[in-house]
């Protein structure tokens, strides 16, 4: 708003001239009011299917009575009401053009999710102020408009469901056999679909089509297409990602099948990025002149930026300058990365600079500015300043006079050079500082125990005089050079012998040095009986020591300090030990037999003796295995240790025990069209009697009537089977007796009677008269505890079974309440205990579980039975090293189990009996077959759980020595002398190598694989040497020609010697790869050209060059003749044969140019010696300074080459490289 104005001005006294001027205000507004929306209220409705980036809705208008940027409004959406729901039209959709206000579709609309969408608007207007932006918002409502999008789904009342929708629908339906037509009885309920849009669009159901449908495809996009073949291609030439343009399309694809009224499928969203080109050079702008002030020091001047709109590493500009005018180019730097252009270089008041600044991108691109520096000169403001007012450092007191301690830095305000001084805390003169660089130095030894801190005062002045200072603290580090040293020297302590883990004494060492420096720690040698506490000194008993092996030990012990590269020392540590008489008894012999008949009392049956290794021997015999009842031992009086031995007494067995019958055999009923041979029952019998034959067991069919003529036995097994056809009989009930007799004298028998009865075609079999029962009363299982879900642990066998698994229930009543376990009928109608959570055995070992066992046809009540799950691992496996081989262990097995038993008080469980296993080289794991491990476990008897290695009663038990050999010497006699050697835990193998398995190979129908690759291979030979064969006639072919032509064509001359160079470059042999120079004439056009060509028509070859060396040359001296002037004829011509020389004479030199003086020198050259070989200086006394000849080197050094085959030589030579 202008407002427009007329001031007119004129004297007060008197005729004046009256002047006017016109005046112009201008009204600026401010942002007062907000924007306000028109044409409320808002709603609109579209359809479900809208792909998104569609605009729903164009009439969004606000309208804000300021003017200028205030009465601009942008639009936007807001969550509404910050609560968040389903019909929050947030993020559904958006706004894309801030100053339109086109709600557009940013997701998918789904009308089954939310039929109505609330869309909060808000109008702000764009005052400069963030802060004083003034909006207001207003709500649009998008109705939904539901479209046929979901598919039919199939409908019945029990069907499981996810969310509203029948997952997995099931019918089913009975045909009888032979129908061929009919209406299906379909269960549960009758097939029925239906749309789960709200429309009711109806559903038909049809028999899938076996051509595919054709598709036409709708994008919301015209720089894309798909093709025919559903491909997504550009569709518009020179897409362009850099701003203004999008660099990211998203858009929509509808396939609908082709024809009218094709059905659409639901829209998908594509994003496609665009992959950045680089096609924009970074642009600079234009930089004012910059003025500085006169000096040396180092100033930032300015810092430049470039914008470069490609993205990714085109958009990464380097910084560099180009030309800086008035030779300055050595007077700027300017930092690539950041772009800081600095002035490093003096510059004088007057002086201007115009700098040309490139930022170059990563292609190479680039844009440049020029930017004006001017030189003024400024006022003196003051001194250096320190770049820090207070410097702290750390030296050791063992650094080197003249070391560098700190470099310290001063600039100068008007940019001159500072001048450095010390002028305090330096009076030892220990430090010393450099004048113009500022570097401090140490000017003397240091001494930390003499003074460890020094506090220094730095000045740094200008030329006017002007300064300021620094404060530097110098602190004196430690170095390590004191030893440990021990204290209360010598050291000697005894311990007790047969103790483990037992304190011996501790050792003290002293260290003079600090910190690291100072701390101590201890060490013994890993082989030694004993172990050393590293930081205190305390020595402890590694393993039980044994007075009678030795009664001394010597102990090393290392103290060193804590630095990377410790210091160190020695002491010997004496232990002695004392005797506890813990030496077992030796018994005259091992084992001692007797025998006695059976039955008679009081009978003498041997005498053991036995000596003691200790000092003190004291023996006191007592039995420890065997039945005091039955047998005893006359003891000692004064008891110092026991000692076992075997007593094996073999008692003469009677056969008194006549066999048992294990489970009598219930009522048994068999079809009448069994064969013969069907198995009917087992029986199953014990003898009690302890040795063979009176232990063995036959069994004999008796029978009562016919029943021996269609039964028979097995007189080992006890199997029962059909003897004959049963259908011939028209008996049907049979009662079979069944004899077993032992093989004693007399011979015991016992009888068993069992009912047969033969079901008959048409009648029904006679009830059960049993019922189901548990088979024992306690069970027992290991289960690893990464056992997965549903593992069977154990199956409870059940006698009496019902004739199917669902007349039998099992039921977990006791000990499941974290319900890791499940009990479950097996196929066999068994009990089956399964896993079915997840076991810990760090949180529970073991568990007890009451099983109850219900089935129909028992009587009232139930079966409990416990069961008690353990889980097996490493940590309780025990392995027994016996000398014998399995097979011998395993025969006794029995025994050795209830010696295992007996001796710790527990359950044994063996779990294998296998070869001994050990560790070879390598750290494999081998066995041995006349050993063996047996592999056992421990239960306790009173809980039931399995106990570990490293309990203390099994650590008593296999570690001390005395239990230890007791259990090995009741193991050795149970085992009928088969020797106990140790126990140990067991030898684990290495992780097994999975190994890919073998690639198929298909074998010829006649030929095996190796043959068929022998005849291959042997063609391949053939082709190759047939090939190889013709390249070298040929090639030879050509050499002949050429060296025909060669000797035609070229007449040898000796041109004249040339001195290759005054010194020579000496280079490394290299791969025999040589560089040979060479002389060569330039009056032949053949040989301008010095490159070498393999081809036979080049003049240039290897062929054509020579070797001049000092032997020929003294060799040819008396065929050779010279002028007056001493100059070598050039009608001189050498043989081929003169010339060559073996190439292990070759040499490496430079390439350099051939001198004019070059004929003088020669004509100056003793006759008969090559001057290019041997190098005489202007004296010809060798003795007066002349360098005499070259030596000869191995190496071919000094050997000259020539140009064979050249009729004059040129006056112009060069020298090339070969």
């Amino acid at each position: 708003m202008f407002l427009r104005l007329q001031v007119s001005c004129k004297p007060r006294s008197g005729p004046g001239q009256v002047n006017s001027v016109p005046v112009i205000v201008r009204v600026t507004d401010i942002n007062d009011n907000p924007p306000v929306f028109s044409g409320l209220p808002y709603a609109v409705t579209v359809p479900e299917m809208t792909p998104v980036g569609t605009t729903i809705f164009k009439d969004v208008h606000a309208d804000d009575l300021d003017s200028g940027v205030n009465g601009q409004v942008y639009y936007s959406i807001i969550p509404g009401d910050g609560r968040g729901d389903a019909t929050d039209g947030y993020g559904i959709f958006s706004i894309t053009l801030p100053h339109q206000g086109l709600v557009t579709v940013n997701r998918s609309l789904d009308f089954e999710r939310s039929p109505v969408y609330h869309v909060t608007i808000l109008a702000t207007d764009r005052a400069q102020k963030v802060s004083a932006r003034l909006s207001t918002t207003t709500t649009l409502t998008v109705m939904v408009e539901d479209s046929d999008d979901q598919d039919p789904v199939f409908e019945y009342a029990s069907c499981p469901r996810v969310g509203r929708i029948c997952a997995n629908p099931e019918y089913s339906a009975t045909v009888t056999s032979m129908e061929v037509s009919g209406v299906l009885s379909v269960k549960p309920e009758r097939i029925f679909a239906k749309d789960l849009d709200a429309i009711g669009t109806p559903v038909s159901s049809q028999t899938p089509e076996d051509d595919p449908p054709t598709y036409t495809w709708e994008l919301t996009t015209t720089a894309f297409r798909v093709d025919p073949e559903g491909v997504l291609v550009v569709a518009e030439e020179n897409l362009d990602r850099d701003p203004p343009n999008p660099g990211v399309y998203t858009f929509q694809v509808v396939a609908r099948e082709a024809g009218e009224d094709g059905v659409a499928a639901a829209p998908i969203t594509i994003t496609v990025v665009l992959n950045d080109v680089n096609d924009n050079p970074p642009r600079l702008p234009v930089y004012p002149p910059v003025s500085i002030q006169a000096g040396a020091a180092r100033r930032v001047v300015a810092t430049i930026s470039a914008k470069d709109i490609d993205a990714g590493a085109y958009a990464e500009v380097e910084y560099s300058i180009y030309h800086v005018s008035n030779n300055g180019r050595g007077k700027f730097s300017l930092n690539a990365t950041t772009g800081e252009l600095a002035v490093v270089g003096p510059v004088e008041s007057g002086e201007q600079y115009s700098v040309t600044l490139r930022a170059t991108d990563r292609g190479a691109l680039y844009g440049q500015s020029i930017l004006d520096v001017i030189v003024n000169r400024g006022p003196n403001t003051g001194g250096p300043v320190f770049t820090q007012p207070h410097y702290s450092v750390t030296i050791t007191e063992g650094a080197e006079p003249t070391s560098a301690i700190l470099t310290l830095s001063a600039l100068d305000p008007e940019g001159d050079a500072a001048i450095y001084s010390l002028v305090g805390g330096n009076e030892l003169n220990h430090f010393e500082i450099g004048e113009s660089s500022g570097t401090l130095r140490i000017a003397d030894n240091l001494d930390r125990e003499s003074l460890d801190l020094y506090t220094l005062i730095i000045k740094a002045e200008d030329p006017d005089g002007m300064s300021n200072t620094a404060t530097v603290s110098v602190t004196i580090a430690d170095i390590n050079d004191k030893n440990p040293e021990f204290v209360e020297l010598p050291y000697s302590f005894r311990v007790n012998e047969g103790v483990k883990n037992v304190v011996v004494g501790t050792v003290k060492a002293m260290d003079e040095d600090t910190g690291i420096y100072g701390e101590v720690s201890y060490s013994v040698p890993e082989e030694a009986l004993f172990s050393i506490d590293a930081t205190t000194g305390e020595i402890k008993t590694k393993q039980t020591l044994d007075y009678e092996k030795q009664q001394v030990h010597l102990l090393v012990v290392t103290a060193q300090d804590g630095a990377a590269d410790p210091r160190l020392s020695t002491a010997t540590v004496t232990v002695l030990v004392s005797d506890m008489g813990d030496e077992l008894p030796v018994f005259s012999q091992r084992v001692y037999e007797a025998s006695v008949p059976e039955n008679q009392a009081d009978a003498v049956l041997t005498t053991v003796n036995a000596t003691d290794p200790d000092s003190v021997p004291a023996i006191t015999y007592v039995m420890v295995n065997g039945d005091p009842k039955l047998f005893s031992v006359e003891p000692k009086s004064g008891r110092i240790t026991t000692a076992t031995c075997s007593v094996l007494v073999t008692v003469l067995d009677d056969n008194d025990n006549p066999p048992v019958f294990s489970v009598p055999l219930p009522p048994l009923t068999l079809p009448e069209d069994s064969p013969p041979g069907t198995l009917v029952a087992t029986v199953l019998a014990t003898d009690a009697d302890g040795t063979r034959p009176n232990s063995e067991v036959t069994y004999e069919l008796v029978g009562y009537g016919k029943a021996p003529d269609y039964f028979a036995i097995d007189g080992e097994s006890g199997a029962i089977t059909v003897k004959v056809d049963l259908q011939a009989e028209q008996e049907s009930d049979f009662e079979l007796q069944v004899v077993a007799s032992d093989g004693g004298t007399p011979q015991l028998t016992t009888t068993s009677t069992a009912s047969i009865s033969v079901v008959r075609v048409g009648e029904e079999p006679p009830p059960p008269e049993v019922w189901a029962t548990f088979t024992d009363a306690h069970f027992s299982a290991e289960v690893p505890e990464d056992a997965a879900a549903n593992t069977l642990v154990k199956k409870l066998t059940v006698l009496h079974r019902p004739d199917s698994p669902k007349k039998l229930s099992c039921t977990i009543t006791k000990g499941n309440e974290e319900g890791l376990f499940s009990m479950e009928v097996t196929a066999e109608r068994h009990c089956g205990v399964m896993v079915v959570g997840a076991l810990d055995y760090e949180m529970w070992q073991d568990y007890t579980l009451t099983v109850v066992l219900e089935a129909p046809e028992a009587p009232p009540g139930t079966e409990n039975r416990q069961a008690q799950v353990n889980l097996v691992e490493d940590v309780h496996r025990m392995v027994l090293v016996v000398d014998g081989s399995p097979e011998l262990v395993k025969d006794n097995r029995d025994g050795l189990v209830a010696v295992l038993q007996e001796h710790s008080n527990h359950i044994i469980g063996i779990e294998k009996i296998e070869s001994r296993r050990f560790l070879g080289n390598n750290s494999i794991v081998e066995s041995d077959a006349s050993a063996t491990d047996v592999w056992f476990h421990v239960v306790d008897e009173a809980s039931g759980r399995l106990l570990p290695r490293r309990h203390p009663q099994l650590e008593k038990l296999a570690e001390e020595k005395m239990e230890r050999q007791k259990l090995l010497f009741h193991v050795t006699a149970a085992l009928d002398g088969l020797s106990a050697k140790d126990i140990r835990p067991p030898v684990l193998p290495p992780a097994p190598v999975t190994e890919p398995p073998p690639v198929p190979v298909r074998k010829a129908a006649t030929l095996e694989g190796i043959q068929v690759a022998l005849i291959v291979l042997a063609g391949i030979i053939v082709v190759m040497g047939v090939v190889g064969i013709c390249y070298i006639c040929v090639q030879w072919k050509r050499y002949v020609k050429h060296r025909d032509e060669t000797n035609k064509a070229m007449v040898v001359v000796a041109p004249p010697y040339e001195r290759v160079a005054g010194s020579v470059i000496e280079s490394t042999k290299e791969y025999e790869v040589q560089v040979l120079h060479m002389s060569v004439p330039m009056d032949d056009d053949s040989v301008q050209d010095l490159t070498l060509d393999s081809r036979p028509s080049h003049h240039f070859s290897m062929d054509n060059v020579s070797y001049i060396t000092k032997q020929q040359l003294s060799d040819e001296s008396s065929n050779r003749s010279s002028d007056g002037g001493g100059h070598i004829l050039e009608d001189h011509h050498l043989s081929h044969e003169d010339w060559n020389t073996p190439p292990g004479q070759r040499h490496h030199l430079g390439t350099h140019q051939h001198l004019p003086h070059i004929s003088a020198m020669a004509a100056s050259t003793p006759s008969g010696r090559n001057p290019a070989y041997e190098h005489f200086d202007d004296h010809d006394d060798e003795d007066e300074g002349g360098e005499g000849p070259l030596s000869v080197s191995a190496t071919n050094e000094n050997v000259m080459f020539g140009r064979r085959g050249l009729t004059e030589p040129s006056p112009v030579q060069t020298t090339t490289e070969l």
